[in-house]
């Protein structure tokens, strides 16, 4: 019978007995605590993770963080809308044999296209504050890692009960190495 992986990074010691005991309650033999080859799984994940929320745009943009893109998506609408708002006005002002709807379609595409660079800019330097800086240590260099070899039928059982003990995170691989889930983040705790 096929075999999985499943990994968890806990806070601290206790916790991490807890998903030991968590596991064997639930019928796991093969319960490992501070393992490196679990350790090293755990820091691979967690990269490949915050490798497949990253996106590059077209040509030289990005690359993009889930974070950055979160304030992106945030801040370019409010910006745009709020500069459109307030550049309205500005049609009013004499330009030449313009009539009013014309001279407010120049003001307004004036307005939407710097309103959404600003709010570009913005909402990408608001959202890099949350991403992940590279002093910033990765779940398995700041917790206890807990990793257990489980039959296939049995991980989700043993995944469920070993997420009750609060993990940082908690990953299912193959016996193989290769990534299936992620089921539990600091950000995202499943």
């Amino acid at each position: 019978m096929a075999e999985k992986r499943v990994v968890g990074v806990y806070r601290d010691d206790a916790d991490a007995d807890r998903a030991v005991q968590a596991a064997e309650r639930v019928g796991a033999t093969n319960v490992v605590r501070g393992g490196r080859s679990d350790h090293v799984a755990s820091l691979q994940d967690e990269m490949r993770e915050q490798m497949e929320h990253t996106f590059v745009g077209p040509g030289n943009v990005g690359p993009f963080t889930k974070e950055m893109s979160k304030g992106i998506a945030r801040w370019t609408p409010a910006v745009t809308i709020a500069l459109m708002v307030l550049a309205a006005p500005l049609a009013a002002m004499h330009m030449g044999r313009l009539g009013l709807p014309t001279r407010l379609a120049i003001v307004e595409a004036c307005a939407l296209a710097t309103g959404a660079t600003i709010g570009f800019l913005a909402g990408m330097m608001k959202g890099g504050k949350g991403v992940d800086r590279r002093e910033d240590p990765l779940a398995a260099e700041r917790g206890v890692v807990v990793g257990v070899t489980v039959d296939e039928a049995a991980a989700d059982e043993v995944a469920d009960a070993m997420a009750q003990a609060g993990p940082i995170r908690l990953d299912v691989s193959g016996t193989d190495g290769r990534p299936l889930s992620t089921l539990a983040t600091e950000e995202d705790p499943g």
